[in-house]
């Protein structure tokens, strides 16, 4: 049987799609150009109450990580110190 992860929003309401611009050949400015209109175009479809672009999706399995730690509490042994969360 699956399981279910509680990720912090509702993921029946969430389209994603992954698309590599790199793949085009195209400038970095272009790109750019090609990626802001494809978040404005998304967001006039009706029904759609906000469209965003990521480098990562969550639980794509290559997010990147930085250690944080708590203000006032060491980090764990073994980390590297990071700016503390606020």
């Amino acid at each position: 049987m699956g399981q279910r992860l509680e990720v912090g929003f509702q993921t029946f309401t969430c389209l994603m799609v992954k698309a590599d611009s790199d793949l085009a050949g195209s400038t970095p400015e272009r790109i750019a150009n090609l990626e802001e209109e494809l978040r404005q175009r998304l967001s006039q479809i009706p029904g759609v109450l906000s469209a965003r672009l990521s480098l990562n999706t969550p639980m794509e399995g290559s997010n990147w990580g930085e250690p944080a730690s708590i203000a006032g509490h060491p980090p764990p042994p073994g980390s590297e110190q990071s700016s503390p969360a606020r």
